[in-house]
């Protein structure tokens, strides 16, 4: 019998355990799912010693509002490719929600072990109005 290797990766939000360790966590779904987080919610230049990490997807509610749904959808994509190359990226769809003006993505992935996961996130407004909502939504199915 071959014992196989868990992953232990630190749980996100940051936050101690009962024991006043740091939480962790050994649930893969969680960890990718908290990793897609990291990259497609982190701008470019946002992170001090790294910052070329992150992806410019809130950066394009500048754009015009034919274009920004291809754009958000190319730079997830430019995301995933420079960070994630682990992970086989099989489909990025956005959509415009016309009430609130946010921009929703759609991202399915599948890892190395051949779990597939599809996650939403809310990247931002595009109404002048509001502030930029880095976390809007987030769902694993």
């Amino acid at each position: 019998m071959v014992a196989t290797a868990r992953e232990l990766a630190i749980s996100l939000p940051f936050k101690l355990d009962a024991n006043g360790k740091v939480a962790a966590t050994v649930d893969s779904a969680t960890i990718w799912r908290d990793r897609v987080k990291s990259v497609i919610g982190t701008s470019l230049g946002q992170r001090v010693y790294r910052p070329s990490f992150g992806c410019e997807a809130t950066n394009s509610i500048f754009d015009n509002e034919e274009d920004v749904l291809s754009d958000v959808e190319g730079q997830v994509t430019t995301a995933f490719q420079t960070f994630l190359p682990i992970l086989s990226l099989r489909e990025v769809s956005s959509q415009l929600e016309q009430e609130s003006r946010r921009i929703f993505i759609e991202i399915r992935y599948s890892t190395p072990a051949g779990s597939e996961y599809v996650q939403q996130f809310g990247v931002a407004t595009i109404d002048g109005t509001n502030p930029i909502a880095e976390e809007i939504a987030w769902q694993t199915t």
